[in-house]
């Protein structure tokens, strides 16, 4: 699994709990406390002048507008974390139809090589199966990239072993 994925999905699961506690610091501090006392103020003070009414509203309104601020940065990282979570998950879900080290910053050939024998071994086509065919493919396939053959030594053997139906196949004219 990438590092960078790793990285990603930590620092998105950190800003999300940063954005969810700051939530509930509003919610369930002083700005919350105020907020829901002007609400009230609003619904049941009716014997107040219009500037004290005007002044409760702007600072309703503008106690709201944090209030949606905080949700909408909190909505924004949950989505994020869902994302790299998303990626994580597909990254450790799919290591058996893929090389080991796919996930790997600097994987090399050796993955197409380690390709070849996974499809050798599942394809459904009807190839002249082998005992051999089938055992150099799990070659192909090897867990650790370094017991892999070179495309150059796989290429080597598939002609030497299958020359007859190579040349039938692909040297027609």
């Amino acid at each position: 699994m990438s590092e960078d994925i790793k990285r990603e999905l930590e620092y998105a699961k950190t800003q999300y709990g940063r954005c969810v506690e700051k939530l509930e610091k509003f919610m369930e501090g002083e700005k919350g406390d105020r907020l829901e006392e002007l609400k009230k103020n609003l619904r049941e003070k009716e014997d107040v002048d219009e500037n004290q009414r005007k002044k409760w509203t702007e600072e309703k309104e503008d106690l709201e507008k944090q209030e949606k601020k905080l949700e909408i940065e909190k909505d924004e990282w949950k989505e994020e974390l869902l994302k790299w979570a998303e990626k994580l998950r597909t990254a450790t879900d799919d290591t058996e139809n893929h090389a080991p080290e796919i996930s790997e910053d600097n994987h090399n050939e050796s993955v197409d090589i380690w390709s070849v024998g996974y499809l050798i071994l599942t394809a459904p086509a009807k190839l002249q199966e082998s005992d051999k065919l089938k055992a150099y493919a799990r070659k192909l396939s090897a867990i650790n990239k370094l017991h892999r053959p070179t495309a150059e030594e796989a290429l080597e053997w598939l002609w030497s072993e299958y020359y007859d139906i190579l040349k039938e196949e692909f040297l027609e004219e």
